[in-house]
């Protein structure tokens, strides 16, 4: 089946020429690509620098970070402690006077049942 449309012929190739270049127009070719592959590897040091400087900072502030984790831990770790043994002192304080009375109610019920 033919295609509706027109294939174009393939490209007919043309001959490369090179122009001659002189040894003053090589130099100054070779020297600005020199220089532009040295600023290149300068950015390139520049990036591989801050991607350092930025690790380092990350792996400074994860330290530092776990550090006042591990304090404010601590910190409620005593408190908890000091507040659980505030409360069984308050128990006590509070419990005891209510065991006396109940041992003398006991006391005064078995003495009603006595007579």
């Amino acid at each position: 089946m033919p295609t509706p449309y027109p294939v174009p012929p393939p490209p007919t190739p043309h001959p490369k020429r090179f122009l001659p270049l002189s040894q003053d127009e090589l130099k100054l070719s070779f020297d600005s690509l020199t220089a532009k592959k040295s600023a290149v590897l300068q950015t390139e040091l520049k990036q591989n620098q801050k991607i350092s400087e930025v690790r380092e900072q990350a792996s400074s502030l994860q330290t530092h970070i776990t550090s006042e984790f591990t304090k404010m831990h601590q910190i409620l770790t005593e408190k908890e402690q000091r507040l659980l043994r505030d409360l069984r002192e308050e128990e006590e304080r509070v419990v005891e006077p209510m065991e006396k009375n109940l041992r003398e109610i006991q006391e005064n019920l078995n003495s009603v049942e006595e007579e």
